[in-house]
């Protein structure tokens, strides 16, 4: 399967600073960014505290030997993270958020960037006009259909990119283009 599933649906980071697939922790607990040292992000999975994770998008060997560098979401930031599952999507307590409290929190990550409430967690995410807004583009004729353009629950008056929970029950369903499916 494409590369481009690993980057939607993985990171790293976790409990307070627990390792998760980067080899060693690098600044601890955090609620946002502001918490991280420089060349961190403050990375979570479900609903467990953040840790800061490092950013690797000068260099993969940063990642170590049992992660990878990727993205997170839609977001233009690469962090190294344990290597995925690419046969599911992982269910909710395995999905990377980047946490936040305000948009200022996520302002790094392009003009569409915003900290939007899913299911009672705060994360960064993209704002979207429609469905397609939240579509990674296809590699190799496969597409990925794993966000939804939904309403912000901490702000109704916006819709922002986020995870499409059909694709939870039937992963397949939001793969095309995949011979044989």
């Amino acid at each position: 399967m494409p590369k481009w599933f690993v980057l939607v649906w993985v990171g790293c980071a976790g409990e307070a600073g627990r390792d998760r697939g980067r080899g060693e922790d690098e600044g601890g607990a955090c609620a946002s960014n502001a918490d991280c040292p420089e060349d961190t992000v403050c990375l979570a999975y479900g609903s467990e505290p953040g840790g800061c994770a490092p950013t690797c998008s000068a260099s993969a060997d940063a990642c170590g030997a049992e992660a990878t560098c990727g993205g997170v979401g839609l977001l233009s930031v690469d962090v190294c993270q344990e290597p995925a599952d690419e046969e599911a999507p992982p269910d909710e307590e395995e999905r990377p958020r980047i946490p936040c409290a305000t948009d200022a929190d996520c302002g790094e990550y392009g003009d569409l960037a915003v900290c939007a409430e899913w299911k009672g967690l705060r994360d960064c995410t993209i704002r979207c006009d429609a469905e397609r807004d939240c579509d990674p583009p296809a590699l190799g004729g496969v597409s990925f259909d794993f966000l939804a353009c939904s309403e912000d629950e901490g702000d109704a008056s916006r819709t922002v990119c986020l995870p499409d929970e059909d694709c939870y029950a039937d992963p397949m369903s939001c793969v095309s283009g995949v011979p044989g499916f």
